[in-house]
């Protein structure tokens, strides 16, 4: 009884994601198909939850996962090699196909999240050199907390993430995801009319600050340099990660009347923290 209790929750997730993947058509003759369009979506999402991030990982978490794949579909002609993956993928219709993802996880996991992280990642090996099409670069939200992608979008480049950001906190917005949230980004994204669009759809923000800001990081970097001790706070974290030992040290502070630049600063009342690893 408890195998069936076991083996009745992944079907249904299975059939959740398939209803929702439903509206990608296959233009494939079905006769000549080796590989149904619902094994390949089945074996995508296994092998990324499980960390895999492209085509070449995705094959092989699959031939070393098949009787575990066969649980849930024939797979009758065992896993399709990563450049019949590639191909597929390509076929597909990026803009439904993100859709349909966006519906499933909301379908999943309905509750608002307390802390999105937007960032960019460029896919390894996506590119194709003969075709002169560079590699996959997509801008994500992901909800830190639930371990989840919120939604996605494809960009060029990484120089276009500063114009796509403001697209996908609109999206964001419209799917009832973003209001009450805390948003992270990376320096890339501390531009004043992107901490200004966070405000204006009622979340908070968190940016890094580097270089691209050369006179807000001077103005912070002097102050937290002579900052009284009572106005900053400091926390201390030790974790083990990518083969090496990591010490941050954390200064936060919620004295912000010390900015004198002409400029204003969206949520200027917010707490300004420093960091050092």
């Amino acid at each position: 009884m408890d195998l069936l209790v076991d083996e009745a929750m992944p079907r249904a997730r299975l059939g959740l994601l398939l209803e929702h993947f439903s509206r990608l058509e296959d233009e494939r003759e079905p006769w000549r198909v080796m590989y149904p369009l619902s094994e390949v979506l089945l074996l995508l999402t296994c092998a990324t939850i499980a960390s895999c991030d492209d085509f070449d990982e995705i094959a092989l978490w699959g031939k070393h996962h098949l009787d575990f794949l066969r649980r849930f579909a024939p797979f009758h002609f065992d896993i399709p090699c990563e450049r019949w993956l590639r191909t597929l993928v390509n076929r597909v219709d990026p803009v439904l196909f993100g859709r349909c993802f966006e519906n499933w996880i909301r379908a999943l996991w309905p509750d608002r999240h307390d802390l999105i992280a937007i960032d960019g990642k460029t896919s390894r090996r996506t590119h194709d050199k003969g075709k002169g099409l560079k590699a996959l670069h997509t801008l994500s939200a992901y909800a830190t907390n639930a371990r989840l992608t919120l939604a996605q979008l494809s960009v060029p480049e990484k120089t276009n993430e500063i114009t796509a950001i403001p697209e996908l906190l609109d999206h964001l917005a419209e799917t009832k995801q973003l209001e009450g949230a805390l948003v992270t980004i990376d320096a890339m994204g501390c531009q004043v009319a992107i901490a200004d669009k966070i405000v204006a759809h009622k979340a908070n923000f968190m940016l890094a600050l580097k270089g691209n800001q050369l006179t807000l990081e001077t103005e912070v970097e002097d102050y937290f340099r002579t900052a009284p001790e009572d106005e900053i706070v400091r926390k201390t974290t030790i974790e083990k990660g990518h083969g090496r030992i990591e010490t941050r040290i954390f200064t936060a502070s919620k004295a912000v009347d010390w900015i004198k630049s002409e400029k204003t600063y969206p949520g200027n009342r917010n707490s300004i923290t420093s960091r050092r690893s």
